[in-house]
């Protein structure tokens, strides 16, 4: 589960979890590229690697507004045709799960 800074240095549950997964389309002489780019700077993961110029991607984020955040980040890239919405997932926080 995703947690957030606490102010006090600790760290505190979100209360929930955006899942999302896209479609991002890129040039094919830049796909490894684009690949490389969206997992080393933290935006996705990129569970399989892509054929003909696609990738499906996986981001994580807190809210929805972080999932925005990240597929705009993705869309400017260099090589990156474009980014589509394939399917989110929000899920609250389960109580039961939480660590002292």
């Amino acid at each position: 589960m995703a947690r957030l800074p606490a102010p006090s240095g600790g760290a505190v549950r979100a209360a929930e979890i955006h899942v999302a997964s896209c479609v991002v389309r890129a040039r094919p002489d830049r796909l490894a590229e684009v690949a490389r780019a969206i997992a080393d700077a933290g935006h996705a993961e990129v569970p399989l690697p892509g054929a003909e110029g696609r990738l499906v991607i996986l981001i994580e984020r807190t809210d929805a507004g972080g999932v925005l955040e990240a597929m705009e980040s993705v869309r400017a890239l260099p090589g990156v045709v474009s980014v589509n919405l394939a399917y989110q997932h929000c899920e609250g926080a389960d109580p039961s799960q939480e660590q002292p």
